[in-house]
């Protein structure tokens, strides 16, 4: 046998090894997508990545597992209800969700579903005062003031945010407080992620309420065009297409004479949103305590000079 020969048999073996272990890897790689978790490990870290980048590692690595905390506390009261639903899936400057694979019988489990989410979040806000409080550490007294900020956020009454899926058990019609509300905020923090917020709450009403005439659809586009030439925010400005689409497929359907909802649909909903007048109190006097609750600690916290790091 020739030294040649030897370096090619030598070439073949590496090439036939090399191919083994691919195809090995390709089997272990299909394997781990199929786990359950994979697509929440696997955004988690790519949150992490981009949040460090802009707060540290340290903040970075406490913002998602405050974040973590909260949905899981979704995840626990839909088990319990025996609502099946995925795992958290983070997005980068969104925040994290779940979604339901099937939905809640009625309005008194979405709502019980959505306090899961602020009830053990304030939690994990409380262990990091605690932590603070042990060590001293400023990170921990900031990331209690982002917790009981993230929550607070939360409770805004307009769904798709906990709050608004509370109010369902409340009256629907609180909806429009909190739809008001978000843009509110978004046209006086000039913050387009609030305004994108508020398109989706106002699809929310179209769906779940009453549906939105184009005019309004129309409205909202001209505020949001006006608002982003303003703050001379031009990426923003395809934003705008959310709203004109709305309002086009809105006009469609009016020239259409539009669609009624059918007997079963009202039926429907009124069996979903039936709540007995005891336990509406009862989700009111749940969403206002948690909101105060969450007020007060955000302001004491920051008194203590959570946001000064």
């Amino acid at each position: 046998m020739t030294a040649t020969d030897s370096a090619k048999k030598s070439h073949f073996g590496w090439a036939a090894t090399l191919g083994v272990l691919l195809g090995k890897a390709k089997a272990v790689a299909l394997t781990l997508l199929k786990m359950k978790g994979l697509v929440t490990l696997a955004s988690m870290f790519v949150t992490l990545l981009i949040y460090s980048s802009v707060l540290g590692w340290g903040a970075a690595a406490l913002f998602i597992a405050l974040l973590f905390v909260h949905e899981m506390g979704h995840v626990l009261v839909n088990q319990r209800q025996g609502i099946p639903a995925t795992l958290p899936l983070f997005i980068p400057f969104v925040g994290a969700l779940i979604s339901f694979k099937k939905f809640p019988r009625n309005a008194e489990q979405e709502a019980w579903s959505a306090l899961g989410g602020p009830v053990l979040g304030s939690l994990g806000a409380l262990a990091c005062l605690g932590i603070w409080a042990l060590s001293g550490s400023k990170l921990f007294l900031w990331g209690a003031a982002i917790g009981f900020w993230l929550n607070l956020f939360n409770m805004i009454p307009m769904s798709p945010l906990d709050g608004g899926r509370i109010a369902a058990a409340i009256s629907r019609q609180v909806w429009y407080a909190g739809l008001i509300g978000m843009a509110l905020l978004g046209l006086w923090h000039h913050e387009a992620f609030f305004l994108i917020l508020a398109c989706l709450g106002l699809t929310e009403i179209n769906s779940r309420l009453r549906p939105v005439s184009w005019h309004v659809w129309a409205g909202v586009a001209a505020i949001m065009f006006v608002a982003f030439l303003t703050w001379q925010a031009w990426l923003d400005l395809l934003l705008v297409l959310l709203p004109v689409l709305a309002a086009y497929l809105a006009w469609k359907s009016s020239r259409k004479g539009g669609q009624a909802p059918s007997e079963v649909q009202v039926r429907s909903d009124a069996v979903y949103f039936a709540v007995p007048p005891a336990k509406r109190a009862m989700f009111s006097a749940l969403y206002l305590g948690l909101a105060g609750a969450f007020i007060g600690a955000l302001w004491w916290v920051n008194s203590l000079g959570a946001f000064t790091r």
